[in-house]
């Protein structure tokens, strides 16, 4: 327990000393850029995450922390921009997709070798965007598919929305790229809007665990998004179909979202994966069952309120369904108040509620329930 809450301490103190850093270099480097009439933007954010977790599961801990720091540098090349993403993240996290994408683990829990602590720093994307024709635009590089599909405009940012992973993306759309170390795959994306209500996009990623640029498996994914309404009550509908050939598994969803008025908004997800009907090349045993006990429908709903000038408040609904008839269906629960303390600063308490969870592999069987109190601290720069 000393050690956790030593962790924690660090996370938090690491917050404010990479807050002073940033600010002053941004500063610099803005003034600098400045004089030399450069197009080069900085920005970004910090992320400080500490969790107090209660558990039926004995091998779950009690306590979690994480630190993210997000940098991005863009840049205007003809009539596309260039962008890099930094990222580093530490921390401590016994219970893996409560903290969003701040999560990583070394070993398998029972191996000596176990640890739930994490710290990394990578290159996370790297990518140039440009306009093909009058409407229709590419992007080349190092992508996130998560930046372009399956956006959400109640549950899609860990930052300042819902924690949990399953609001931050549908559980059954198996996006390429690792989370736990940050990096997403190389791959490229075409989109054109059609008229002022219908955009469509694609992409193809690289599916391979090591992201070695060889393209040795692929990753399928293509959106259709409507736009319909006024200003004043605005619905998004988002059709997504999917494919990976590394799992061979492929898989339907949708997505929407809409604002009530100004001060509220609604949101729903479903998700359909359709599994291999033979098992793919070379799958180890630990992949099989994995395989066959994944997660086959997702579902999830929920909404947000402004509240006064400076609190938001969301509550969101989740319910997983596993191919495995031997597993329980789980669902997940969770809410936030959120204070803006200016245009940069938000504080957040978080709770979460989860039911019939597996945690670690799927051969352990460790199927828990867990009680999540969260609070946040996002720093925009």
């Amino acid at each position: 327990m000393r050690t956790t809450i030593k962790r924690a301490q660090v996370n938090i103190a690491a917050t404010f000393v990479v807050i002073a850093t940033l600010s002053t270099s941004a500063a610099a480097l803005a003034a600098s850029s400045k004089g030399k009439e450069s197009e080069l933007y900085v920005y970004g954010g910090i992320t400080t995450v500490v969790q107090k977790i209660k558990s039926s599961e004995p091998k779950v801990g009690n306590f979690g922390s994480a630190l993210s720091v997000d940098l991005f540098l863009e840049k205007d090349v003809h009539d596309g921009k260039a962008l890099l993403y930094l990222n580093h993240s530490q921390g401590y996290d016994p219970l893996p997709s409560s903290n969003g994408d701040y999560e990583g683990t070394t070993g398998a829990p029972g191996d000596s070798n176990y640890d739930e602590g994490f710290s990394d720093t990578r290159i996370a994307e790297a990518f140039y965007e440009a306009p093909l024709a009058s409407a229709l635009t590419v992007t080349v590089g190092m992508i996130s598919p998560q930046r372009y599909f399956d956006n959400n405009s109640v549950a899609s940012d860990q930052t300042r929305q819902f924690l949990g992973n399953p609001f931050v993306n549908n559980s059954a759309i198996e996006f390429p790229g690792h989370r736990p170390i940050h990096t997403y795959p190389g791959g490229i994306r075409l989109s054109a809007p059609l008229g002022k209500h219908i955009t469509l996009q694609g992409g193809l990623f690289e599916d391979a665990k090591d992201y070695s640029g060889t393209f040795g498996h692929t990753f399928v994914i293509a959106e259709a998004d409507l736009a319909t309404g006024s200003a004043g009550a605005t619905t998004n509908l988002r059709f997504i179909t999917w494919k990976s050939n590394k799992n061979q598994t492929r898989g339907i969803a949708v997505s929407a979202d809409r604002n009530l008025g100004d001060n509220y908004m609604v949101f729903a997800r479903y998700g359909k994966k359709t599994l291999p009907t033979t098992p793919p090349d070379g799958a180890s045993e630990e992949n099989l069952t994995n395989l066959a006990n994944s997660l086959k429908i997702a579902f999830s709903v929920g909404g947000q309120a402004l509240v006064g000038n400076s609190f938001t408040v969301g509550l969101g609904y989740c319910a997983e369904t596993p191919n495995a008839k031997t597993l329980a269906k789980d669902s997940w629960i969770e809410t936030y108040v959120s204070y803006e303390v200016n245009d940069s600063v938000h504080l957040t308490v978080d709770y979460q509620s989860i039911k019939n969870k597996i945690f670690g592999p799927l051969s352990d069987q460790a199927i828990a329930s867990a009680s999540v109190v969260a609070g946040r601290l996002q720093v925009d720069f």
